[in-house]
């Protein structure tokens, strides 16, 4: 990726990054699903240990449960990137400063990760209804109205990660993407990446769930290993369609 300063905004065309990004998926799709072993069994382990406590937890609890699995999330988008970008595998590495380019990486992956999660208690907090009315203040309306409007904003920096992984300029892709209009794209972009994932799978949860009110004990390992498999699927099209974004947003 160049690190050269744009002067004019790119248009980005989002079905074709959503294109590549299954394209590339495909074409690498054994190689993604090997380093993807470990990332989806320790979420599946992660989902049986919660399931397991059975307790009221907090979304700040629910995140250090589930953290394990972040990281390893984490190190996984890594390595889709650097395959992505660089064409690199575990038996073919580049770059003498790969192992600082991918805690930056990780680094910047889970600290999105907290921030949605602060973002979401911060939600939980504002939109709890006055036990007097049982309806929301038009402050809170506000309050919750302003919230995803910053959301939406801060979108462009889900995929600093991919910055990072690759070793660009930080600085120079903010500059990049001043503004709302990335985010619109990058919002997108995620939309028509996940859609029919999420089709599929709820296609899936809905034959191992007929009825959600009771579920069998049997039927839970099935559950918890399909949502770590969706995870996963869900991940790497967000990272492979981000980075057919990108691509698109560099190209001179």
């Amino acid at each position: 990726m160049s690190n050269t300063s744009p002067s004019l905004k790119r248009n980005i065309e989002i079905l074709d990054a959503v294109r590549g990004g299954y394209v590339f998926v495909r074409d690498n799709f054994d190689f993604l699903l090997k380093a993807a072993i470990i990332p989806i069994l320790v979420s599946c382990i992660n989902y049986i240990t919660i399931a397991i406590l059975d307790e009221d937890t907090s979304v700040f609890q629910s995140f250090l449960m589930t953290l394990p699995s972040s990281f390893v999330f984490a190190w996984y988008a890594f390595i889709q990137i650097r395959l992505h970008v660089y064409g690199e595998t575990f038996g073919k590495r580049y770059g003498k400063n790969r192992q600082s380019l991918m805690v930056s990486s990780m680094s910047l992956y889970l600290l999105f990760q907290m921030f949605l999660v602060c973002v979401s208690f911060a939600l939980v907090t504002v939109v709890s209804p006055s036990p007097e009315t049982q309806d929301l203040s038009t402050g809170q309306v506000i309050m919750i109205l302003s919230t995803l409007i910053f959301m939406l904003w801060a979108m462009k920096f889900s995929i600093l990660h991919i910055i990072a992984a690759v070793g660009a300029n930080l600085k120079d892709y903010v500059k990049r993407v001043q503004g709302l209009w990335f985010s619109y794209t990058l919002l997108g972009v995620g939309i028509l990446s996940v859609l029919p994932i999420g089709m599929i799978f709820m296609f899936i949860l809905s034959i191992l769930m007929p009825n959600p009110a009771h579920i069998e004990q049997s039927s839970l390992i099935g559950l918890y290993a399909c949502l770590s498999v969706m995870n996963w699927a869900i991940i790497t099209m967000l990272n492979a369609s981000a980075v057919e974004t990108l691509k698109q947003l560099y190209q001179k």
